[in-house]
This record gives C-alpha cells, structure tokens and sequence, in this order.
C-alpha cells in the first residue's frame, strides 16, 4: 500500500507522516531529506543559490541519493546528520525549483520504493508533490494545510528550542509565504491538492489529533477495500 503526505512547509506533515508510518508498521520515504543531501553534494560541488538547471546538468549523474527509514545516503555515505540545518534547507527548497533537480530526485525516490515494494512493505511517502505527481495512482493520498502565521509560529518554537533565536514570527511568516508562492508557482510538479486528497487543516488542531485523523482514515479505506 502507497500512502501519500503533501501540504506547505511547516505544516506538519513530516511529523505526521513519520508517526503515522510507526502507527501502521510502514516504511518511510523521506523525500525532504533526498533533497537536502542533493543540496549538501551541490554545495560542496561549488554551485552558487542561483545554480541553473545547465549547472547542475554536469555533476547529477554523479550524485547516487537514497534514503530509508533511518539514513540518508549520497554515493553509499551516510550523510543523515551533515543534511541537517538552515543552510541545508534553503538551498534544497531553492533548487528544488529546478526541473533537473526534480527529476533526478523522483527517480530516487522511485528507485527507494520499488525496493520497499520488493521487499513487501507498504510506505508512506511526504512531500510537495507525491500525490499529484510521483505516485498518481497511490491508494490514499492526504494534503495537509494551516495558517501561515500558525506555520510560522511553530517554526518559531522549533527554532528557540534549538537555541536559534536569529528570526521573528514575522520574518518567518513571510519566508513561509515566499515558499508557498515558488512551490505552487513552479512550472515543473507545482503544489497542488491531489486528486481524491484528504484535506487536514491542522491550524487549530494538535499535532496528535492530525495523527489521528489520518490513521483513522487509513483504518476506514481499509474496512471499505476489505
């Protein structure tokens, strides 16, 4: 079974979709992690922020990214925790804008689930576009939403419990609203509400009673498919 998460950043769907994975037994499939190690192996290449997808073209074939339930591999290394900051971050969510960049990381990520698959589990995969393009045909696909200010927030919150007190709710916001508008505005696999999405608004609601509300609609499509 194929269960996809896709929704804004900061809206919890990567928590979401981490624990609802560990609920149901299924495997993960991080594709914001992919990503992020493509940025680390491009920074360390040398391309600048506004890196065309003629950069990139030379050094893609290059880069072999894989991540499974726990690590994150760029050519067999174990990159899972150099990925990991600000940096790493911005720079993924800039040149994931980038058809070439897509594409190389689709075709990881399609090259990690075909290995779940053999192997006979059933994955949740989250992201910006896995419902609407990666997996189309996934059995039950969810879109999770919420406020920008509430978004902004709880990135707040996470950020000061790093010790990270460099930028304001409203600074956040803002950087969040500009991530929104490139991720829906991109010509290649823009945001978008899959097909047959589930919608969960999560600005009003725990992070739990997100959880929950997918698991119960994972229970539900499976009492109905018998």
């Amino acid at each position: 079974m194929i269960i996809t998460i896709d929704g804004t950043s900061a809206s919890g769907k990567t928590t979401a979709a981490r624990e609802l994975a560990n609920r149901l037994g299924f495997a993960l499939l991080r594709t914001g992690a992919m990503y992020r190690a493509l940025a680390y192996a491009a920074h360390h290449a040398g391309l600048k922020e506004q890196a065309t997808c003629e950069d990139f073209a030379p050094h893609l074939k290059d880069w072999q990214i894989d991540a499974d339930d726990q690590y994150v591999y760029l050519n067999q290394n174990d990159v899972s925790q150099v990925i990991e900051g600000n940096l790493m971050s911005h720079l993924s969510s800039t040149w994931a804008e980038l058809p070439a960049v897509r594409k190389h990381i689709n075709a990881a990520i399609h090259k990690r689930a075909e290995c779940y698959l053999a192997e006979g589990r059933s994955f949740v995969a989250e992201g910006r576009d896995q419902g609407s393009f990666v997996f189309p045909n996934a059995e039950l696909k969810f879109y999770i939403d919420a406020d920008v200010n509430e978004r902004a927030k709880r990135r707040l919150l996470d950020l000061h419990h790093r010790e990270d007190r460099s930028k304001t709710q409203e600074q956040l916001a803002q950087e969040l609203h500009r991530r929104d508008l490139r991720d829906k505005s991109r010509s290649f696999a823009p945001l978008v509400v899959p097909q047959d999405a589930i919608i969960i608004d999560s600005t009003h609601i725990s992070k739990q009673q997100v959880i929950d509300q997918l698991y119960q609609a994972v229970q539900q499509y499976r009492e109905k498919a018998g």
